[in-house]
This record gives C-alpha cells, sequence and structure tokens, in this order.
C-alpha cells in the first residue's frame, strides 16, 4: 500500500529519476516514483553516452554504493558512429587515435595548421615510444579524471574551460588548440573548403549537446571536441532498470506505473494528485519531472525555447541489404539544410528494419499528416545519395511523433555573454487546469532538454546530480 503524504513524487521513468530518487531516499525522504508513459526521455538524449557521461555515472556509482551504476560497463554496447554529409563518411566511435585520424584525413581543414607528416607519424601504427594505444589511454585516463572531478567537486555554476583544461594532456591540448583556431577563424563563412565541417559540427552540436546551432563558446567547443574523439556507446536502460528498480525499493523507494488521472493545487503548491490505479489520492509535498515535453497533462512549462521534435520513421529493409548496415548509428545532414525545418535525421538497421528519427521544427497543433508526404520523399531522396543499393528496398511500415527535444538555439544569443560559462535555463510550470487560470506553480520542478545545458545530457547530470539540496 502506498504512503498518502509523499515528500517528494517523481514523475518519469527512467535511470536519472531513479538516482535521483536514489538522492533523496538518503536524505530520509518519503518518495514515489511514478511511471507516467506521457513524461519520458527520448532514447537519444538519455541513452547515448560518450566517455564523459560513462565516467560521470561510474562514479557516482562508486560513490554512493550504487551497484548497477558503478558496474555500468556491463548495460552498455559500443557502436560506430556514421556522420554522413557532403559526400563523406565519418566512421566515429571508436577509439580516440583512429577518430581524430578519421577526421584529419576526411576533413584536413580542421588541423591544417598542424604540420601533416608529424601528426599522422605520431598518430598513425609506428614503432615510436609513443603512438595510438598511448594516445588512447591517455585520453581514456583523462575523461576519466574529469567525469570525477565533475561528479565531486564541480557544480554547472563553477565549471568551466579551466576545470577540463587543468586535467588535459599536453598532445590532446595541442591538437584541440589548433582545432579551436581553425573552427573559430573559418567554420561558419559557408566556404567551399569548410562546408564539410560546418556540417560536422552542426551535426556534433545536434547529437552531443542537443541543440541545433552554429555558435559555440571555448568551452563547449572543447566538450564537442571531445565527444568527437570520444568511444560511442548505447545504453540499454530497460536492463538497467531492471537492476534499480529492486534496489531502489530495498532502500525504501516506493515505484508505481500508472497515469495521473487529476491534479490538485492550492496557493500555487501542489496539493494531491489522483492516480488511475487502486491507491487513488496521494499527497505530494512537491514534484520534479523527468523528461521531455509534459503532453496530455494540465501543466504548461514555460518559458517554451523554440525546439525540434523527432518523427520516428519504421521501414521495412531488404534482409541482404539491411545486413550490411547492421549495428551503426548513421547521422545525416547537407549544407542545404541547415536551419531549415528538417535539419538532420539519425537511423538505424536492426532486425531487417530501418528506424530512423527525422527532427522536424514543431509548431502548435502539429500533425503526423503534415509531414508524411515530405519526410518521406526527402527520407528516400537522401538515403539514395548515401545507400544507392537501397533504392525500391523499403517500405514504410509506420511514422509517429517521438519524444527527442533538441533546442533550435540558432541565434545563440544566451551563450555568448562575454566571461560567462552558459548555465541551464530557469523553466517553471503553470495550472492550466483550469481555464483562465496559468498560474506559476512553487515546489514543481523540471529535468529534461529544455532547460538548455550547454554540455546536453552532461548538464543534466550534472544538475540532477546537485539539485537534491536544493528540493
Amino acid at each position: 500500500m502506498l504512503k498518502k503524504d509523499i515528500d517528494m513524487a517523481l514523475i518519469g521513468k527512467s535511470y536519472l529519476s531513479f538516482i535521483l530518487s536514489l538522492k533523496l531516499l538518503d536524505q530520509k525522504k518519503n518518495v514515489l516514483l511514478l511511471d507516467d508513459e506521457r513524461f519520458q526521455f527520448g532514447s537519444l538524449f538519455a541513452n547515448s553516452l560518450g566517455a564523459l557521461e560513462k565516467d560521470f555515472l561510474v562514479t557516482w556509482g562508486e560513490d554512493n554504493d550504487i551497484g548497477p551504476l558503478a558496474n555500468l560497463e556491463n548495460y552498455l554496447v559500443q557502436k560506430p558512429l556514421l556522420f554522413t554529409f557532403e559526400n563523406k563518411r565519418l566512421f566515429l566511435g571508436g577509439q580516440p587515435s583512429r577518430n581524430i585520424l578519421e577526421i584529419a584525413r576526411k576533413l584536413p581543414f580542421l588541423f591544417k595548421e598542424l604540420k601533416k607528416g608529424d601528426f599522422f607519424e605520431h598518430l598513425g601504427e609506428s614503432s615510436h615510444d609513443y603512438g595510438p594505444r598511448e594516445f588512447d589511454k591517455s585520453f581514456l585516463d583523462y575523461t576519466k579524471r574529469v567525469g570525477q572531478t565533475l561528479y565531486r567537486y564541480k557544480t554547472n555554476q563553477n565549471t568551466g574551460l579551466n576545470t577540463f583544461m587543468g586535467h588535459c594532456p599536453k598532445d590532446l591540448n595541442e591538437y584541440f588548440q589548433h582545432f579551436c583556431q581553425t573552427v573559430n577563424k573559418g567554420v561558419g563563412e559557408a566556404k567551399e573548403d569548410d562546408k564539410g565541417a560546418r556540417c560536422l559540427l552542426y551535426m556534433a552540436q545536434a547529437h552531443f549537446q542537443k541543440r541545433f546551432s552554429l555558435q559555440w563558446s571555448s568551452f563547449e567547443l572543447l566538450h564537442l571536441f571531445l565527444s568527437l574523439l570520444s568511444p560511442y556507446y548505447e545504453l540499454d536502460q530497460d536492463r538497467l532498470l531492471e537492476d534499480l528498480i529492486p534496489f531502489f525499493k530495498r532502500r525504501g523507494g516506493e515505484f508505481k506505473k500508472t497515469y495521473i488521472r487529476e491534479w490538485f493545487f492550492h496557493k500555487g503548491k501542489p496539493w494531491s494528485m489522483e492516480l488511475a490505479s487502486y491507491e487513488g489520492i496521494i499527497h505530494p509535498h512537491k514534484i520534479s519531472f523527468l523528461g521531455g515535453s509534459p503532453t496530455g497533462m494540465p501543466l504548461k512549462l514555460a518559458p517554451l525555447a523554440a525546439y525540434y521534435g523527432n518523427i520516428i520513421s519504421v521501414f521495412d529493409c531488404d534482409k541482404e541489404a539491411a545486413a550490411k548496415l547492421e549495428g551503426q548509428r548513421i547521422i545525416f545532414c547537407n549544407q542545404n539544410k541547415i536551419g531549415t525545418d528538417f535539419p538532420l535525421w539519425e537511423a538505424e538497421f536492426s532486425n531487417s528494419q530501418l528506424v530512423i528519427n527525422y527532427f522536424a521544427r514543431q509548431e502548435k497543433g502539429s500533425k503526423i499528416e503534415f509531414y508524411r508526404t515530405q519526410m518521406e520523399k526527402e527520407i528516400r531522396d537522401d538515403l539514395v545519395t548515401i545507400y544507392p543499393h537501397l533504392k525500391d528496398k523499403i517500405n514504410l511500415i509506420s511514422m509517429n511523433f517521438g519524444q527527442e527535444v533538441l533546442i533550435d538555439d540558432s541565434h545563440g544569443a544566451r551563450r555568448h555573454r562575454p566571461g560567462r560559462v552558459p548555465l541551464p535555463r530557469k523553466v517553471h510550470f503553470r495550472d492550466t487546469s483550469r481555464p483562465g487560470n496559468g498560474s506559476k506553480l512553487s515546489n514543481v520542478y523540471y529535468f529534461g532538454p529544455y532547460k538548455e545545458g550547454p554540455l546536453g545530457l552532461l548538464s543534466s547530470l550534472m544538475e540532477i546530480k546537485d539539485v537534491q539540496q536544493f528540493l
């Protein structure tokens, strides 16, 4: 039987909500976690990890005796990350030395200030004392130190370029300085020689920092650089949650799969919630939402940034054709797509199916029917340019809205105040359960992509890590 009087109700089932719940339980709070399917993180937001995010989460698990989190490697699959643009293909997601060499070979513009002979001799297979294995070890040791430092000693407010550079190995720092100088001098002018670099950075910001933009601070550019060089992991969140749920219950937490039928607020604060399950009405003192958009709920998030959502298109695919591409995460963009209503898509082949997340600018009242014809045509045209053998070998099965949220930060006004590190945006909820009300709510919190953290998932993790002291 659920307790009726709750210190904190968390809405949204994810590993993020569970690890926040465990922190609150350590503070002797009564915690109820509700799996209301109307509020979830998109899998691309929560389940795509680089070395920094992995090391941050592992440190969280080790320092708080959360076994499944401390052994996160058991739930991760390393996958190739294929960036396709302007008739180029960059195979990333593997070892750091291979990733940086792939970028340098396909986009020499980004490292044009380096002496190419020394660069390739240093990182290519060679008999020198310092080669690719040493570079990989140095890189991964570095991300581990940064992940530990961010978890144990830093907040979003006091994290900046110096936090990362203080641990940075000399050679990695040298490569970044050349990369940074080249990008800040050239990319963004859409010249012929930097067109590919422009596309790569646009896609990298979308994938790693969860926003569409071509503006950045040096701090954000370093995070992009490290993300491009990092191994890429996909988290099997379902398996992780199977082990986290009993762990959470043993520590005194309560978990319920249901939806909230009705909400009641008094003087702008939570009063009660009526659950669709037999427990009926409960009284939470505070409520936290962890996920994307609160759809189908009498609550409005404000201020609501302009954003892109994903449309999931599932295609049947010829088995022989799909087998050649199985297991890859593919990201596609071209120069003429940047800044449009359909800027890029991410795709994966699995079990003879092609699943494409196409990002589309969202407007009030949008329906799938508004997108279907144009989107299917664009997908087919794009696929033919990179995989001609797929022509006439795919068949559309379904097309539905997903739960991803990528912020439209094309103007970048918040990110470029001199001398300041971008911080997550302050957002709040308004009560829209009664016409004409819309009052701002207290003790109702939100964690997710609308906060516009500069480092994407890593910013959200840092905020969740520290926020229990304010809840």
